[in-house]
């Protein structure tokens, strides 16, 4: 069993009434409940009426995704004005999850690509090393995280890119990175794009957390949507789990964008026979809820305002922390890593030692790594999180 499952765990089982969980990446309420959607408790009243009514059921999705599913989900993530997607060069399939899609991923990339290596973060989330040597691949890393200044090590990102062997697959999670909390600006996206086109590597965007930074989906979809206005061959992993809060449903899409549409035919089927032999069908509640939010301009700029106010409380919880611990007279230095960093997670900086004190002496569960998911603090338990820290 991997560490991380163990951790979680033994958090779930813990009875202490002290317990504070910030290990599992999900955004709770005030009472440290997961948050349903007001959008998404609507939705869920319409179908359970058709279903009433004998309008619908639940029946497997189609070979490649709920109907309307994937289209919605593109025009999400790239945006109406695709070239990609008006084109017809978009070729879109539904995985059960995001690991699903990740793992489908890389057994079509193995193969149809020459190379052996693909490139994540270091650091990186927790089950990609697994994902990626399932398949086949050598998993190699980019550096990414600057520990010292605690920020992103842009240098040592760039240089190891441009040393990858050419025809390299390389991930990169466009917003909100998991775990740090660093992202590249705009600019650094666009020198990172350069190498990745002047060495030929393919792109896989791992994409959960879409509107976690600024509160805007078309804002944080930017590096995707840069890289597939140049012109880029690249497989997108999209999940809407965290957004829609709709964990549990697994609300996710494969997109794969292609410069040859004669392929596509070929292409599909590599692909649902990868999907099917690995995970099977997509699940279909979920999509439902998500394909009627996102077929509605009512609905989803209703969900787009519940994004802004979930990014917002995010953010205001980074602030709370650090300034709370900036006033502790046991937190010495600055703790203003934790403001400048995005979306769910925090990369605190304690170290393994400290974070298992934190655990067995403090019941505040936090990864050794010391990412914190700041999206699962309460202002009940702010002022215990700080002083534990």
């Amino acid at each position: 069993i991997l560490p991380h499952i163990v951790l979680i765990d033994k958090a779930v089982k813990d009875t202490d009434p002290r317990k504070v969980d910030l290990l599992v990446g999900a955004y709770r309420d005030e009472n440290s409940l997961p948050y349903v959607l007001p959008v998404v408790k609507r939705v869920e009243q319409v179908l359970a009426q058709r279903i009433n009514k004998g309008l619908d059921n639940h029946n497997y999705s189609a070979p490649d995704g709920l109907s309307g599913f994937s289209a919605e989900v593109a025009r999400i993530t790239l945006g109406e004005d695709c070239q990609a997607f008006q084109e017809g060069r978009l070729v879109c399939s539904q995985p059960s999850g995001n690991c699903s899609g990740l793992r489908v991923t890389f057994e079509v990339l193995k193969q149809i690509l020459p190379t052996n290596y693909v490139y994540a973060s270091d650091p990186t989330w927790l089950t990609i090393d697994s994902i990626v040597e399932k398949s086949g691949f050598q998993l190699m890393h980019y550096r990414y995280w600057d520990e010292a200044n605690k920020c992103l090590d842009f240098v040592g990102l760039t240089q190891d890119l441009e040393a990858a062997p050419r025809g390299s697959v390389v991930i990169f999670q466009p917003a909100a990175h998991n775990p740090t909390g660093v992202d590249p600006t705009q600019e650094q996206w666009k020198i990172i794009a350069k190498i990745v086109q002047s060495r030929d590597l393919m792109t896989v965007f791992d994409s959960c957390y879409q509107g976690f930074v600024s509160g805007d989906l078309d804002q944080d979809a930017w590096p995707m949507r840069h890289f597939a206005s140049l012109g880029m061959e690249m497989i997108i992993n999209q999940s809407f789990s965290k957004t829609l809060g709709l964990y549990g449903e697994r609300v996710a899409s494969f997109l794969m964008i292609v410069n040859d549409k004669s392929i596509i035919p070929r292409l599909k089927v590599t692909i649902f026979n990868c999907l099917t032999g690995l995970t099977g069908p997509g699940a279909a509640y979920g999509a439902k809820i998500a394909r009627e939010v996102f077929s509605s301009l009512e609905l989803e700029s209703e969900w787009r305002d519940s994004v802004r106010s979930m990014t917002s409380r995010i953010k205001e919880n980074r602030r709370k922390l650090r300034d709370r611990l900036e006033q502790l007279n046991g937190c010495p230095g600055s703790w203003s890593h934790i403001t400048r960093q995005n979306g769910m997670f925090s990369y605190t900086g304690l170290t393994p030692k400290q974070c298992a004190f934190l655990a067995v002496e403090k019941k505040v569960y936090i990864y050794p790594s010391g990412r914190a998911n700041l999206g699962g603090l309460t202002d009940r338990d702010l002022e215990y999180v700080a002083q534990s820290f």
